[in-house]
């Protein structure tokens, strides 16, 4: 369960930190979009290769390892490639 609630805290604080809040005014709240722990699970318990991408507040998260999270920018406002915002061991 830790690594479930690090990984949802993880996501949070990268974001609310790129749009310079507390984690706790980002809302809609991530456990309201999302259900980080089957998304653990799915990640951490499946004998394949497999990434979790999704969408949060306008940040590109992707979740290819148990103990890697990337999360990518919003687009800009003329419409150009995100760039990579952030890169970060779970553990």
């Amino acid at each position: 369960m830790e690594r479930i609630s690090s990984l949802s805290s993880r996501i949070a604080e990268r974001i609310a930190e790129r749009e310079g809040i507390d984690p706790v005014e980002l809302s809609p709240p991530l456990y309201e979009v999302l259900d980080v722990e089957q998304v653990a699970r799915l990640v951490t318990k499946s004998n394949a290769d497999v990434r979790v991408e999704f969408t949060y507040l306008g940040y590109r998260v992707a979740i290819e390892d148990p103990n890697e999270l990337v999360i990518t920018e919003r687009r800009t406002g003329d419409g150009t490639e995100p760039q990579q915002a952030a890169g970060s061991s779970i553990d």
